[in-house]
């Protein structure tokens, strides 16, 4: 087994390897420790609107272009404005919004239901929707095309490519990026562009497609951006020192908004100018706009947002916007709704500041992290909050095929690399237990979801690399199988 170990800095964690078998379901076992369950109440659901044609979606960055609605600029400004509390506003144009939720497969919400669309065991990249309403979503295995309910793949790894983004054009076409270039899809075949023609060279990493309303098709790399106009490509980098790109996105008026390691840019023509956010220095990741003229941007365990008078509000677990300790994905709906997805739950958070969250564990179909949203229109009413379902999950530590016995094993979404108590101290559930003689362990009320394992044998803590317990049923005991431990570990 692999481990990749990191120096130690307070407490560091090292990684481990894959879990050697998993997905077993069986009855609650007899005895297990009691653990916190989380607990959520019943918003109020929200009054129907009208349907709109505002489209949004992000894993990242956005996915495609925004309507042109006519928006006001947001002024360089960072002045904050306190969160208020109560539930979001109705949307203003009812929609529909599609998630793709990790090795689980596309979720729709619609008409304030829930349902499973597609069940795909992949990774999601990004997702957009198209006018007509056909769903395009870029996943590790490939491009696909779902439309009432069935998915046909049109893109793989030999054509056009191992895909990392795809981005919507105003004529229904799309682009997309991946290691070796960029390549469009007409709606029957792919063409494909070598990387070598932006002007970079084999080391180039080509990570973001966005396409503004005319049309014009945007390339974003590590440390520059590349425009493509009347079919030729011109790059634009900032002037200075080395710029470490993140995410980008379009706003209503058809401004490029570039996040990077130390600060957010606009593009003005050909200049990138810095937005004034207010901190002397802080990384931005993920960035989406609103129809209002809003930016929201995700600091790693928070967001942002800029209203368009520049005033500047903060939400996140210390706010009471939601607990999650990452933030996956961003978008913003027609409505100016933003939708969150972290690594415990969903957030959606109106234009007022008003938030409502679906916690893991209360909506069965999202049990998992959800890393792609798509929004069509002012996005769709909400259903309300349902109880935090649980259950039990049970495992095996073995060490060169022996059982590992008295081992403490944490159970979260997110064990942290760094950390002062335990790799799981702090999370939204943390639950805990020892393996017995037979290095078996069993941590119960379990919220439904997916989770990570940090396990500390000796002096070092370790944890797995990917998540388990997609599958978990409510009232159901979850059988990890055997995790294999290196001698050390």
């Amino acid at each position: 087994m692999r481990v990749n170990r990191s120096a130690p800095t307070a407490h560091a964690l090292l990684v481990v390897a894959a879990i050697a078998s998993c997905g077993k379901s069986a009855p609650a076992p007899a005895e297990a420790p009691a653990k916190e369950a989380a607990k959520v109440g019943e918003p109020p659901a929200p009054p129907p609107g009208k349907m709109g044609d505002h489209v949004a979606s992000q894993m990242g960055g956005a996915g495609g272009p925004i309507a042109p609605a006519q928006a006001a600029p947001v002024p360089d400004s960072a002045a904050e404005l306190p969160s208020p509390a109560g539930a979001p506003a109705a949307p203003s144009n009812v929609g529909t919004a599609y998630f793709g939720v990790e090795r689980q497969g596309i979720v729709q919400l619609a008409g304030k239901a829930w349902k499973k669309v597609e069940a795909k065991e992949v990774m999601f990249h990004n997702a957009v929707v198209d006018p007509k309403g056909v769903l395009y979503v870029s996943t590790t295995g490939g491009v696909f095309r779902v439309e009432a309910g069935k998915s046909t793949q049109i893109g793989d790894y030999q054509n056009p490519g191992s895909v990392d983004r795809i981005a919507l054009a105003p004529d229904g076409t799309l682009w997309a990026v991946s290691f070796t270039g960029v390549a469009h899809w007409d709606g029957k075949t792919w063409t494909k562009e070598d990387k070598k023609v932006l002007g970079g060279d084999d080391k180039l990493l080509l990570q973001r497609v966005l396409v503004d309303s005319k049309g014009v098709v945007y390339v974003l790399s590590s440390n520059a951006l590349f425009a493509r106009k009347d079919g030729a490509w011109s790059r634009l980098a900032p002037a200075g020192k080395a710029t470490y790109f993140s995410e980008m996105a379009i706003d209503a008026g058809g401004v490029v908004w570039l996040t990077y390691t130390g600060g957010i840019f606009r593009l003005v023509g050909s200049e990138f100018v810095p937005f004034k956010t207010g901190d002397s220095f802080q990384s931005y990741y993920l960035i989406a706009t609103g129809p209002d003229g809003a930016l929201w941007v995700s600091m790693f365990d928070k967001v942002a947002r800029w209203n368009k008078d520049g005033k500047k509000q903060v939400f996140g677990a210390k706010q009471g916007a939601f607990k999650g300790k990452q933030v996956k994905a961003l978008a913003v709906d027609g409505s100016g709704r933003a939708w969150i997805a972290t690594d415990f739950e969903l957030a959606v958070i109106d234009a007022e500041g008003r938030a409502v969250t679906f916690p893991q564990g209360s909506v069965s179909e999202i049990a998992g992290t959800v890393s792609a949203i798509a929004l069509v229109g002012g996005g769709p009413e909400l259903p309300g909050v349902g109880t935090v379902q649980t259950g039990s999950v049970t495992g095996k530590l073995l060490r060169t095929g022996e059982a590992v016995a008295d081992a403490t094993v944490e159970l979260c979404k997110s064990p942290a690399m760094i950390y002062q108590k335990t790799p799981c101290t702090g999370a939204p559930f943390h639950g805990k237990a020892q393996t017995g003689a037979d290095g078996v362990f069993a941590v119960s009320d379990v919220p439904v979801g997916t989770y990570r394992l940090a396990i500390k044998s000796g002096a070092k803590w370790s944890s797995t690399m990917f998540e388990c317990c997609a599958g978990m049923k409510p009232g159901k005991t979850f059988d990890i199988g055997a995790i294999q431990l290196k001698a050390g570990e």
